[in-house]
């Protein structure tokens, strides 16, 4: 069975469970959907303006030539391992970790 299960009262219970003796989260009973508001703290940009909106100070980041961190993309091409090769290094992690437990 699929699912994350914790320790509660010396017992294994379901995590969010019903025998889960965490309080739930606070939840409105509105049917809206969470929204992601445009307006931020005033920030500075390159251009020494003061932006209070997000999308406007994306437009500034990219007519500059800029990237925005944490939103850019990566597109890195992953190295081709075989499964021999992906085992054997995972055995010689294990091993430089066990190297340092003893």
């Amino acid at each position: 069975m699929r699912g994350t299960w914790v320790i509660r009262n010396g017992r294994i219970v379901e995590k969010g469970g019903s025998e889960d003796v965490r309080p739930a989260p606070a939840r409105s009973d509105l049917p809206f959907p969470m929204l992601i508001s445009d307006e931020m703290q005033a920030c500075e940009h390159v251009d020494g303006r003061f932006y209070t909106s997000k999308s406007e100070f994306r437009k500034v980041t990219r007519a500059n030539g800029l990237t925005e961190v944490g939103t850019e993309k990566i597109n890195r091409p992953r190295p081709k391992v075989s499964k021999a090769e992906r085992a054997a290094g995972i055995d010689r992690a294990v091993e430089r970790a066990a190297a340092r437990v003893l």
